[in-house]
C-alpha cells in the first residue's frame, strides 16, 4: 500500500516538474513616466529623436465599459481611446513590449514633451529607453505570479524641464504688432519657447505701421527677456503757438501748448516731405519737414493773430458785418457781428438764435481774435459792412501777428 503512494507521488511530482518544463513564459519590458512638476499633466507627445513631427497625443486608454471590458468594433479592434491625465506624483507606462525573450528589443532614443494644465511645457531630449522586465509563466490553467527580472527608474518631469520662457518687452516708444497681437509702449508680455533642441537663435519679427523689425535671441535652457529699441524714424512735433492746437495730418492728435508729440513714419516709401497740419480754434495752419530715414523735428508757431479793429468811418457809420476772404477769392467768410467780453465773434450768414447781432460804431475798436473763424494763410481781403449796405474793404492785408487795422473813408467802395 505505501509502495502505491509512493508511486502516485512520484508520478505527481513528474506531471508538475513535466508541466512546468512545458509551462509557456512571456516577458514584459517597460518604462514608465512620473509626473514631478507639481501641476497636472494634460498631454504628453512622443517621438524618435532626429524627428520632427511630435504626432498625436500619446496620453490615452482604450475605453472600458461598466463591467471593465475594453469596447471593441466586430472586426476586433478597440472601438474608442480616451485621454486620461496624470496628478502631480503619479507614474504611468508609455512603453511596452511583450515578448518570449528576457532580453527587451532595441529602442530608440526618444524626444518627450509634457504640457501641464496651465499650458506650459516640458521637453526632454534624446532620452534613452531603460527597460524593467517582469516575467510571467503560465502552467496550463494555473499563472504564477508575475516576478521582476530587471528595474529601472521612471522618466522623471520636473520643473527643471520646463522649457524656458521668454519675455519681450517694447521700448520702442511706439505700440508693435506681434504675432497677431498689439503689444502697448512699456508693457511686456511672456511666452514659452518649445525648444526643437537644447539651444539656438531664435527670431523676434514685430512691426510698427509698415515697418518691419526682426531682432534674433540666443534661446538656451534658461529664461530670457529680449528689449525691443528698433524704430522708424521719428516726426517730433512741439506746440509753441500759446495754444491748443488739434493736428489733422499726418496724424489726428490734440497738443497743448507747450507739449510735443511723437509720430512714427508710416512706411520707408511715403514721400519725405511731411506736411503737418493743424487748427487752432477754426483756423487752419500748415508747416513742412523733410523726414528720410533719421529723426526729424517741427516746431508750430502759426497763430491765429488777434485783429483789433478800429471803426474811423465816419459818424453814422455803424459796423454791423465783417466779412473775410483769400485774395482773388470769390466768397466770403464771416457775418454778423457779435460782442462778448469785448471781442468780436462773427457768426455765419443771419444771426443766428440766442446770438444777439451788435454793432461797432464809430470811434470804436474791438478785438477780433481769427481763431474764431475759418480761415487760412496770413493774407486776407477783410471788409466791414453797415446795415445800409455800404461797404469798407481792405485788400490783401498781410497778418503774422497781433495788429490794429483802422477803416476809414478811403476804403469806401
Amino acid at each position: 500500500m505505501k509502495k502505491k503512494h509512493f508511486k502516485a507521488g512520484l508520478l505527481v511530482i513528474s506531471l508538475v516538474i513535466g508541466m512546468t518544463a512545458i509551462g509557456c513564459a512571456s516577458y514584459t519590458h517597460f518604462q514608465s513616466i512620473r509626473n514631478e512638476t507639481n501641476n497636472t499633466i494634460m498631454r504628453v507627445f512622443i517621438r524618435d529623436t532626429g524627428t520632427t513631427d511630435w504626432g498625436g497625443v500619446k496620453n490615452v486608454r482604450a475605453r472600458r465599459d461598466s463591467d471593465g471590458v475594453i469596447i471593441r468594433r466586430q472586426d476586433g479592434s478597440i472601438a474608442y481611446y480616451d485621454e486620461f491625465t496624470m496628478n502631480n506624483g503619479t507614474q504611468v507606462v508609455f512603453f511596452q513590449e511583450t515578448s518570449n525573450s528576457e532580453t527587451p528589443k532595441s529602442i530608440k532614443n526618444k524626444d518627450i514633451r509634457i504640457i501641464d494644465n496651465n499650458n506650459i511645457s516640458y521637453t526632454k531630449i534624446n532620452v534613452p529607453i531603460h527597460f524593467s522586465t517582469s516575467k510571467k509563466v503560465d502552467i496550463l490553467i494555473i499563472s504564477l505570479p508575475d516576478t521582476t527580472i530587471t528595474s529601472s527608474e521612471p522618466i522623471v518631469f520636473t520643473v527643471q524641464d520646463r522649457d524656458p520662457m521668454m519675455t519681450v518687452l517694447n521700448n520702442t516708444g511706439f505700440p508693435v504688432r506681434m504675432d497677431g497681437r498689439t503689444l502697448t509702449n512699456g508693457g511686456s508680455i511672456s511666452m514659452q519657447i518649445r525648444r526643437e533642441s537644447s539651444q539656438g537663435n531664435l527670431a523676434v519679427n514685430y512691426s510698427i505701421n509698415d515697418y518691419s523689425f526682426s531682432k534674433e535671441v540666443n534661446v538656451s535652457a534658461s529664461d530670457t527677456t529680449v528689449i525691443l529699441t528698433e524704430r522708424p524714424p521719428i516726426l517730433t512735433v512741439i506746440n509753441n503757438t500759446g495754444f491748443s492746437v488739434s493736428v489733422t495730418r499726418p496724424f489726428r492728435q490734440g497738443i497743448e501748448n507747450g507739449e510735443r508729440i511723437e509720430h512714427a513714419k508710416q512706411s520707408r516709401n511715403v514721400n519725405s516731405l511731411h506736411i503737418v497740419s493743424y487748427q487752432i480754434g477754426n483756423a487752419s495752419y500748415e508747416e513742412q519737414v523733410t523726414l528720410n530715414e533719421a529723426d526729424a523735428t517741427v516746431t508750430l508757431t502759426k497763430r491765429p493773430a488777434t485783429i483789433t479793429i478800429v471803426n474811423n468811418t465816419g459818424t453814422g457809420n455803424n459796423i454791423n458785418i465783417i466779412q473775410f476772404r483769400s485774395p482773388g477769392s470769390v466768397a466770403w467768410i464771416g457775418g454778423n457781428i457779435a460782442i462778448r467780453n469785448n471781442e468780436l465773434y462773427l457768426t455765419e450768414g443771419t444771426a443766428q438764435s440766442g446770438v444777439t447781432t451788435q454793432v461797432l460804431t464809430n470811434g470804436e475798436r474791438l478785438r477780433l481774435w481769427l481763431g474764431n473763424i475759418s480761415i487760412q494763410g496770413n493774407a486776407f481781403d477783410i471788409r466791414l459792412q453797415t446795415p445800409s449796405d455800404t461797404i469798407f474793404q481792405k485788400d490783401n492785408v498781410r497778418i503774422t501777428g497781433d495788429t490794429t487795422l483802422t477803416f476809414s473813408q478811403s476804403d469806401k467802395r
